[in-house]
């Protein structure tokens, strides 16, 4: 499938993500959170090669699926969800939402949702539009429907997709820093030859391998250990009342959690 190129420097609107990049405390036992995330899939062939590297290493991403492909492989999707997985929603046949009728804007969430229902038992968690392309339209019509979740964009772009090229995509995916989402898709084989190394020079980094999701609660156990650690090592510095963009990260996961759809 092709792919354009999109400069996103933040997640949109008041549904965006804001990973905070600060550094943690040397005393920190981990330095920080980050999401890996797949696009496109799932891909017959390598999807169970990128779930192989991950099961290997313990850690968990998540999947952003094409309803037409998880159709094709239900079984993938059954052993991402198994695996601990998430699993968010990317369109039908990811089409550019903004180009869409809502009657078709509908369908390619709701369709996407009944394929991963009828796999997993499951909803999809979350939404990525394609592009990265979103507006306050498609919002308002998921809305009215019942099919509005939080949107889960990115800041790391690994431009596999563009370059598919196994030395570029580790480059770019394999030194971020704490609090990122890392675009990469698992329909190119240079981005499965590149995970074990992206995994295993993030695990040297000690940085903790998480569900988008779940980086809220990873960042947020960081700032505790971050909190703990300066209590110790400084007892008569007193801490900011200032909340840390990592605080923020996880208000803003705990509000589009309570939100959800209406």
């Amino acid at each position: 499938m092709r792919r354009f190129p999109i400069a996103i420097a933040a997640f949109l609107a008041s549904l965006s993500i804001i990973p905070d990049h600060a550094r943690a405390s040397a005393a920190s036992p981990f330095a920080g959170c980050v999401a890996l995330t797949f696009d496109d899939g799932p891909d017959p062939t390598l999807t169970p090669q990128v779930l192989a590297v991950l099961e290997q290493a313990h850690v968990p991403a998540t999947f952003f699926v094409l309803g037409q492909r998880v159709r094709i492989a239900p079984e993938i999707v059954r052993r991402e969800a198994a695996d601990g997985d998430e699993i968010g929603n990317h369109t039908f046949d990811h089409r550019l939402l903004l180009s869409l009728v809502q009657a078709q804007v509908l369908d390619e969430i709701a369709l996407t949702d009944k394929a991963v229902i009828a796999a997993t038992g499951l909803r999809p968690t979350l939404i990525r539009p394609p592009y990265g392309m979103w507006s306050q339209n498609v919002e308002t019509a998921l809305r009215q429907h019942g099919l509005m979740r939080p949107v889960a964009l990115w800041d790391v772009d690994s431009f596999d997709w563009l370059d598919d090229d196994t030395n570029t995509t580790l480059a770019r995916a394999g030194s971020v820093a704490s609090g990122s989402v890392v675009l990469m898709h698992d329909i190119h084989a240079s981005t499965v030859a590149a995970l074990p190394k992206i995994v295993a020079r993030l695990s040297a980094s000690h940085l903790r391998l998480t569900t988008v999701s779940g980086l809220a609660g990873c960042l947020s156990d960081q700032s505790k250990s971050d909190a703990e650690a300066q209590r110790m090592t400084s007892e008569s510095v007193p801490m900011s009342h200032n909340p840390s963009s990592r605080s923020l990260l996880g208000a803003m996961f705990e509000w589009m959690r309570n939100r959800g759809p209406s």
